[in-house]
């Protein structure tokens, strides 16, 4: 039987820690979760569990909701890259320890359900191709797609089966079917219902710490811990800045509409039109703003002079009340906190992203009065919009305003910025040089 791996954080401590220890092994662990990429990966060991659970303490005795928030985030984040570099065995062990009935595989689920395969399989791809055909308009593409899904689930029997509770978001997202009370999906999706079901026991292991009951005297401990490592924790966060080269930008990069990605121009565009953004739509350009060098002052003038609910509004009673949320996200009131612009992923499922929000003649009528392309460009952007892919449809807009192929999808619209700016001055030398 193979040992979970050293990185998986649900395991016991096997010795006594002190709280002194706690604390030590907890800055380590956020020093990690601040810091840690697919190519900067720890070598695991038991001091990382323990920092995890001094971490695990903070947030249940702490009281900070922001701390929480990010915990559970970054604890997903790594525990998603450790999981997708593990060996195929050691995966199978941790997701049967995440999800303890599951099926993996045509022989486990066929003997669970006392089904036939071939029942099975035609459940299964009639729920799929209606999915795949939401996506794409193209029969070809369909077609493959419908293919790929036959030799994975059928030939290959990649295919497994969990409880419905315990993975709610396929459910509703359509990606497999429901047959007593099991949800059958494509063994693809694993890495999308693991890490989901890692945050989601996560979220429960920290409101057992917090709920219960433990002598005073030991309780008085804890939050020591806590209130120590949460301080930290802002002090180290703080002076985290993402993405590092944003002073290396020369002049005022925020008022170069034609480098910034397409949610921004939009939403610059919106603005100008009708004076108005929702709560998310300012707070996601805003930030944008800010990491590129806008100076408060700056954006205070530039919502002032937009925004048509300030008409008859004095620039001192602007400040007051519109102003507030500017200097927020600058980390001049409220919480102090230096909010970071957000990445793609986070657009894409709780802000304003285009290429995923807006019906796609629409976002196309717009993209073709700055994006040169050709009919079979055009054609192509149109399916990955079609599909859902959002962030290739991006880094291929950033192809063909560039000259360049990316292939690597567009990860943070600060990203897409400095892709465009570097273009320039390329562009620039060569002028020079000529």
């Amino acid at each position: 039987m193979i040992r979970l791996p050293k990185w998986f954080v649900f395991q016991k401590v096997t010795k006594e820690v002190s709280p002194e220890e706690l604390i030590i092994t907890g800055k380590k662990r956020i020093d990690f979760l601040l810091f840690a990429s697919e190519k900067n990966l720890e070598e695991p060991d038991e001091n990382h569990i323990i920092g995890h659970m001094a971490l695990r303490i903070t947030a249940a005795f702490s009281d900070n909701a922001l701390f929480l928030s990010w915990f559970i985030e970054r604890e997903g984040d790594v525990f998603s890259m450790y999981f997708k570099k593990a060996s195929p065995d050691e995966r199978e062990v941790v997701i049967r320890s995440l999800f303890p009935d599951i099926l993996i595989g045509w022989q486990e689920i066929a003997s669970e359900l006392m089904l036939d395969r071939n029942l099975i399989w035609q459940e299964l791809s009639h729920i799929l191709s209606q999915k795949i055909a939401l996506r794409t308009q193209q029969h070809s593409l369909r077609r493959g797609e419908l293919r790929k899904l036959f030799e994975e689930c059928y030939e290959r029997g990649n295919l497994i089966a969990v409880k419905f509770w315990l993975s709610p978001t396929s459910l509703f997202s359509m990606d497999g079917i429901l047959l007593r009370g099991w949800l059958i999906l494509p063994y693809s999706k694993i890495y999308q219902i693991a890490k989901s079901r890692f945050q989601r026991l996560l979220k429960e292991k920290i409101d057992e710490i917090k709920y219960k009951k433990v002598p005073d005297e030991k309780s008085t401990i804890l939050k020591q811990i806590a209130n120590a490592l949460a301080e930290y924790w802002k002090e180290k966060r703080a002076k985290k800045i993402l993405p590092k080269p944003m002073e290396k930008f020369a002049g005022k990069p925020w008022q170069r509409e034609d480098l910034f990605p397409p949610c921004m121009r939009i939403l610059l565009e919106k603005l100008r039109a009708t004076g108005y953004l929702t709560h998310g739509e300012r707070l996601q350009l805003g930030l944008f703003l800010k990491w590129l060098g806008m100076p408060l002052e700056e954006q205070l003038k530039f919502w002032y002079s937009f925004a048509v609910d300030n008409v008859g509004m004095t620039w001192e009673e602007f400040e007051k009340k519109g102003g507030y949320y500017i200097k927020h996200i600058y980390g001049l009131v409220g919480s102090r906190k230096n909010y970071q612009a957000p990445k793609c992923e986070t657009i894409i499922n709780r802000y304003f992203c285009p290429l995923k929000h807006m019906k796609v003649d629409e976002v196309m009528g717009i993209l073709k009065t700055f994006v040169p392309m050709t009919r079979e460009q055009e054609s192509y952007l149109r399916d990955l919009i079609r599909r859902g892919d959002a962030q290739k449809a991006c880094s291929f807009i950033l192809s063909l305003l560039t000259g360049k192929k990316i292939l690597k999808p567009v990860v943070h619209p600060l990203w897409f910025f400095r892709i465009m700016y570097k273009h320039e001055k390329e562009l620039k030398k060569r002028e020079k040089s000529a």
